[in-house]
């Protein structure tokens, strides 16, 4: 909980900010084809937290629930979501 604000949004920058745009931009194709398969990787750290990495495991975390959530929003019309976090 020491670590700086730049290093907060660093981390959440690349590893949330990064996979929801892409996820955006693959969900706006998928939506045109009816098809197609997401392949997230999250980390364990998203589901039991690590000491001294509380951006890190928030931001994987964040990769979980948005995945799940993605795959409510839009798998009845395409299919959607394999999730995978090494570890578990």
């Amino acid at each position: 909980m020491r670590m700086k604000q730049t290093q907060w949004q660093e981390v959440i920058d690349l590893n949330l900010t990064g996979v929801y745009l892409c996820l955006q931009a693959a969900v706006k194709i998928m939506m045109k084809k009816k098809t197609g398969r997401i392949v997230n990787i999250s980390s364990v750290v998203g589901k039991i937290g690590n000491p001294g990495q509380v951006n890190y495991a928030s931001a994987k975390a964040g990769v979980i629930g948005m995945t799940m959530a993605t795959a409510k929003e839009v798998g009845s019309r395409v299919r959607t979501g394999i999730q995978r976090c090494p570890g578990v």
